[in-house]
């Protein structure tokens, strides 16, 4: 009985027509059968006339743990019974109510899988572990099927993100764990269901609303102490061993913990435990930005300031490839009200958000930034004249000859923020600027020499008070 029992297919098993006119005829007007392309419609058998399931590393493959039947089985892992006949005859099997000995194997077909459980992993980085009913992928890659029953796990280094044909989408941090219990998304005429049970980290989740005429995504997350339902919103789940966490950063979330349900709107958030009812807690409002607000360019060389929070005891600092940070290039965690970052030429976007007392993320700062790489090693060269209250700065020496735009930075003191971030179109003939004859001027400057590429910092130039 322990043995893996394969099913009787032997030439099926690598070519079997799912669905021909002669068992059209026998089977119910409701069966159906559909190809699949990546968000297309299902359509009725009688449509498909031809279409082909090849056997392979595609077929998603369960291995019974117990005597059941072949009905149960397709249940469990499709939360339907909508295609059993064809699984059945794809199987080799005559009823969906064969009793299936222990250690059976039963092949379902990839387009039953994403017609009825559609999840890609959209983003993946460092280590993420796709944990399937028959084999770990590790990590699994841009595209790989999401089903019912997988649990997503992440590393100290992992970062994942998860959409889903209805609009939705979940990333997860490092040290995160999320099940996927249930995604029912049929058709766009039926509403669409997606269960997550999040048992360890941090996860965030967008649920686009829906037009009116389209019926909602019911999106729900539950956790070792609350649970959460949304429909279109934008949110975020922290779950420790001893307290859960749910933060709303836009639209609306019905939260429930131990009995108790609360609905948190935008710039809310509810903490959970075992053993006290929930408490409800309003997020940390957005950081503003100084003088870098300005700023067009950022390198290595540049670090960005934001004005302090009361209440915040850091900053949770995300840098992604998207607006939705979840294609992010790194995450941080900062005590100061200035961070410095190292990353590849490209355009990004920066997310800076307050952490209080009871480590809730508050309301994110989120602005796009360029970084380019200090392709010059060479410091320019200024030439710097003062009359009265008008100052002259002009490039010499060997930056005299770049004709292209020059990055301005005007300070009053060595150690202090720019007080003026001005991006010049040409500095190789002298720029005439009106300063206050009575204050001490600090200047740098570098060369912008393309896009995504700079010289680096000139030295301080100091022009003292007269």
């Amino acid at each position: 009985m322990g043995a893996v029992n394969e099913t009787p297919r032997q030439g099926a098993l690598h070519q079997q027509r799912l669905c021909t006119n002669k068992e059209m005829k026998r089977r119910s007007p409701g069966s159906v059968m559909f190809t699949i392309v990546v968000g297309a419609l299902l359509a009725v058998c009688s449509a498909l006339t031809g279409v082909t399931a090849i056997a392979g590393d595609d077929d998603h493959v369960v291995v019974t743990n117990e005597e059941q039947t072949l009905k149960a089985v397709i249940q469990g892992v499709l939360r339907s019974t909508q295609f059993a006949d064809p699984i059945a005859s794809y199987n080799g099997f005559d009823s969906i109510g064969t009793v299936l000995p222990l250690g059976t194997t039963v092949r379902i077909p990839k387009p039953y899988i994403e017609a009825l459980n559609f999840g890609q992993i959209a983003y993946v980085k460092g280590d993420v572990t796709l944990a399937k009913a028959n084999s770990v992928v590790n990590p699994p890659g841009k595209g790989s099927l999401v089903h019912n029953g997988d649990i997503i796990r992440t590393g100290d280094s992992g970062y994942v993100s998860v959409s889903f044909h209805s609009g939705a989408q979940f990333n997860l941090q490092p040290d995160s764990v999320v099940q996927i219990n249930n995604v029912r998304c049929l058709e766009p005429t039926q509403k669409c269901l997606i269960h997550l049970e999040a048992t360890k980290g941090s996860m965030s989740s967008e649920v686009q609303p829906r037009a009116d005429n389209e019926p909602p995504v019911e999106f729900s997350v539950t956790t070792p102490f609350l649970s959460a339902a949304v429909r279109g919103t934008v949110f975020y789940i922290d779950v420790d061993e001893s307290v859960n966490r749910i933060g709303v950063t836009r639209g609306l979330v019905a939260a429930d913990s131990a009995g108790s349900a609360i609905d948190l709107p935008g710039g809310k958030g509810m903490s959970a435990t075992e053993s006290t009812p929930p408490v409800e807690v309003e997020l940390l409002p957005e950081p503003v930005y100084t003088v870098t607000e300005e700023q067009v360019i950022f390198s290595e060389e540049d670090a960005f300031h934001w004005q302090a929070i009361d209440g915040a005891e850091s900053y949770q600092i995300k840098l992604a490839n998207d607006l939705q940070l979840s294609e992010l290039a790194l995450m941080s965690q900062v005590d100061d009200t200035q961070f410095a970052a190292s990353v590849t030429a490209g355009d990004y976007f920066l997310s800076i958000a307050g952490v209080d007392d009871s480590d809730f993320v508050g309301m994110p700062t989120i602005k796009p930034v360029r970084f380019a790489a200090i392709t010059d090693d060479a410091q320019p060269e200024l030439k710097i004249e003062r009359r009265a209250d008008t100052v002259t700065l002009q490039l010499v020496g060997g930056s005299a000859d770049h004709t292209g735009p020059v990055e301005l930075l005007i300070a009053n003191a060595i150690d202090a923020q720019p007080e003026r971030i001005e991006m010049v179109d040409n500095l190789s003939e002298p720029l005439s600027l009106e300063l206050s004859e009575d204050e001490t001027w600090v200047f740098r400057v570098r060369k912008v020499i393309g896009p995504y590429s700079v010289s680096a910092y000139s030295n301080h130039y100091q022009l003292s008070a007269r």
